[in-house]
């Protein structure tokens, strides 16, 4: 592995990035695949971080989850995006005593013969499937969670929540 390599893995950089007004209600994206590698978050996401707290969450470099419990602690309602692979972490935080999460959202993956099962609720919290612009049917693989149509789907649901 070459300097640069290891420089810019997903492993490296800042656990958590977070972007936007403190009082706003949050956003946390638990990213599997470690974007935001530099410590700001991806541009596609600048612009919700003027009306929202963005939590950009970067899996791989994240030594110690548990401590994200605490973030989820405040008075701004928080929701939660990420997809099926932290679908455990998701359910883990959102039922927490006094989590404050409002709602998860687990992007959709490409179609699959037999899709699995997205549960209703995580305890008394709602989970929903986001399928950006109905794109599911015409991927191979998940879109990342920085792509611009992601980032316009969840601002269309966090406009209307």
């Amino acid at each position: 592995m070459t300097i640069s390599e290891r420089r810019f893995s997903p492993e490296s950089g800042p656990g958590v990035v977070t972007a936007g007004p403190p009082e706003s209600p949050t956003v946390m994206v638990l990213d599997p695949a470690g974007e935001a590698v530099h410590g700001e978050l991806p541009a596609t996401w600048r612009s919700l971080s003027a009306r929202y707290r963005v939590e950009w969450v970067r899996w791989p470099a994240l030594p110690n989850p548990a401590h994200l419990a605490a973030s989820l602690l405040g008075e701004a309602p928080v929701v939660l995006l990420t997809t099926r692979d932290l679908v455990d972490t998701a359910e883990w935080l959102a039922t927490r005593p006094r989590s404050g999460v409002d709602a998860v959202y687990l992007l959709a993956g490409p179609a699959l013969p037999e899709p699995p099962e997205v549960p209703d609720h995580f305890g008394s919290v709602p989970v929903r499937e986001l399928d950006p612009a109905g794109t599911r049917n015409e991927r191979r693989r998940p879109l990342p969670l920085g792509h611009p149509i992601v980032v316009a789907a969840m601002g269309a649901v966090l406009d209307h929540e």
